[in-house]
């Protein structure tokens, strides 16, 4: 996804989807780092969904927050 915008646009969503399921906690933990790297290179694009990164605060689990 770091490859352009467009493509981290098409596929934000499938991202967002993995954060919201039921995945272990280790999976989950990595898509969050990944989630700063894109935020790092795409700003603009990552804006929209701040406030879906900081729902992630209230996770059940307590190795995500």
């Amino acid at each position: 996804m770091c490859v352009s915008s467009k493509v981290c646009a098409q596929h934000l969503d499938i991202l967002f989807g993995l954060l919201q399921s039921k995945i272990e906690f280790g999976v989950k933990a990595n898509i969050i780092i990944s989630l700063a790297d894109l935020f790092t290179k795409f700003p603009n694009l990552m804006n929209e969904r701040v406030k879906e990164i900081f729902m992630l605060l209230h996770d059940k689990e307590c190795l995500v927050r």
